[in-house]
């Protein structure tokens, strides 16, 4: 179904009171922010590690560490549903725990 964000935060805040959050998302992310639901309350929610990406600048009023590689999670996810591999993009436990629990629209293995 539909996951936001938001709800997966406000979740796990209620399930670990006595833990703090946070949001982890490449500057390739950040143009689209607008498109988020409740970005502004995550961001106050989960303070956002802002990672940089090749070929994405830092928009103003944003800090990103140096970029990292040129792996995005929606072609992660496209080959997982396909069912191509994706050797080099995960590590193998994170693909099998992926197969085994069908994350992703994944059928299980």
């Amino acid at each position: 179904g539909v996951n936001r964000t938001i709800d997966t935060v406000r979740h796990l805040m209620r399930k670990y009171p006595n833990s703090s959050f946070r949001l982890v998302i490449g500057t390739d992310v950040l143009p689209e922010r607008h498109l988020w639901k409740n970005f502004d309350e995550l961001c106050e929610l989960a303070p956002p590690i802002v990672l940089g990406r090749k070929s994405y600048p830092c928009p103003e009023g944003w800090e990103a560490s140096p970029p990292l590689p040129n792996i995005n999670s929606r072609e992660i996810r496209s080959k997982l549903k396909r069912g191509q591999p994706t050797t080099g993009l995960l590590p193998n436990g994170v693909e099998h725990y992926i197969r085994e629990h069908s994350l992703y629209g994944v059928k299980k293995s």
